[in-house]
């Protein structure tokens, strides 16, 4: 919890770090706990009347995708922790380290579905015209 009173940074500088860490991967929330950031109240007041700082957070927040694309791959490439050495020497499949494995993808793949759900969303979308069809199909010659 951040010490009441404390000093911030300029708003400038302020603004220019949180797009960075969100750029790196940093929640909001992450990134306000931090000494020096102001609270999240002051970033939404921010968002809501200064533009240019608006597009450059939506800008980082597509980009924070993107990374939580590659955290996804580098969890799920990691096999350090899948196996643990017993007491009696054997090698052992770390169920636990698994299992934690999988909720960290889970969880990020949820977030990236919500964050861009056109680009990472489980629905799919198909681009054809079914109007055409329907209509051909309605005014088509009934057999004889």
């Amino acid at each position: 919890m951040k010490q009441q009173g404390a000093r911030t940074l300029p708003a400038k500088e302020a603004k220019k770090t949180i797009i960075e860490r969100i750029c790196a991967g940093w929640s909001l929330r992450k990134i306000c706990k931090a000494p020096g950031m102001p609270d999240r109240a002051t970033v939404h007041r921010w968002l809501l009347s200064d533009t240019d700082f608006c597009d450059q957070y939506a800008r980082a927040r597509e980009i924070q995708a993107e990374e939580i694309f590659d955290e996804i791959l580098e969890i799920s490439d990691d096999s350090s922790r899948d196996y643990i050495t017993g007491d009696d020497g054997k090698k052992r499949i770390n169920r636990e380290a698994i299992d934690r494995a999988k909720l960290k993808i889970d969880a990020r793949k949820w977030i990236l579905s919500r964050m861009q759900p056109k680009k990472y969303g489980n629905r799919m979308e198909i681009d054809q015209p079914t109007q055409d069809y329907v209509v051909n199909v309605i005014t088509a010659p009934e057999p004889k």
